[in-house]
């Protein structure tokens, strides 16, 4: 076994994919989220990450291609694309006793009742060095 510790990150290189596994009402479901290219998007040098998710539909596998994501980072941020801004969802630089404020992208907006997206606020309590395992 072979333990690195790196003290640059990096988010998303050409080639990553992430593959979320769920069941639901219909049966098993996933989520395939891959960095395809980089493209320039808003002025920004972006990762373009395209979002597939399939199910199972009485046998058939239902295939259903979702509006892509566009991510950038600079040294210790990396940002998404939402709601026509780009906003932060990864900060690789905190120190404990630091406050984030970021937008919860899992709440729909509900216009009727007046509720949004709402904002997370985050007080970080401690701080660990991400270390890698590799194996053989």
């Amino acid at each position: 076994m072979l333990t690195i510790q790196l003290s640059g990150q990096s988010f998303a290189p050409v080639g990553a994919k992430w593959i979320y596994s769920y069941y639901g009402w219909s049966g098993p479901m996933y989520t395939v989220i891959s960095a395809d290219s980089m493209v320039t998007f808003q002025g920004k040098n972006c990762m373009q990450l395209n979002v597939v998710n399939k199910r199972m539909n009485n046998g058939v596998v239902e295939v259903n291609h979702k509006d892509p994501i566009f991510t950038y980072s600079n040294s210790d941020t990396v940002f998404i694309f939402y709601r026509n801004e780009f906003r932060p969802v990864y900060f690789f630089n905190v120190e404990k006793g630091d406050t984030l404020l970021f937008d919860n992208f899992q709440l729909p907006d509900y216009p009727a009742t007046g509720c949004s997206s709402d904002t997370l606020l985050y007080q970080i309590n401690c701080v660990m060095p991400h270390i890698f395992l590799i194996f053989p």
